[in-house]
């Protein structure tokens, strides 16, 4: 269970951090894209951790420029109930 530290286990990234980074950077996306079709505000903890991992530089920097935008086309290609809900780039 994450304490109530920046990161999950207290204020150092680590490596559970790195491992969930992937996740948290592409719910950003799909919420951006989709107008929050999956929000975890409501969830404090867990958006308040996810906030913090994304500002991290080695974050940040692990993927290329423009990956969000063939993520977007990817979802839109599929034609899957994910795609029903992107709003216009």
């Amino acid at each position: 269970v994450k304490g109530t530290d920046t990161f999950f286990n207290g204020a150092d990234f680590a490596m559970i951090d790195a491992a969930f980074a992937p996740i948290f950077m592409r719910l950003a996306w799909i919420n951006e894209f989709t107008d929050n079709a999956i929000s975890i505000n409501e969830f404090s903890n867990l958006s308040a951790w996810s906030e913090a991992i994304l500002v991290v530089d080695e974050v940040k920097d692990s993927v290329s420029e423009g990956i969000d935008d063939v993520y977007y086309s990817n979802i839109e290609a599929r034609e899957g109930y994910l795609s029903t809900l992107l709003v216009d780039e």
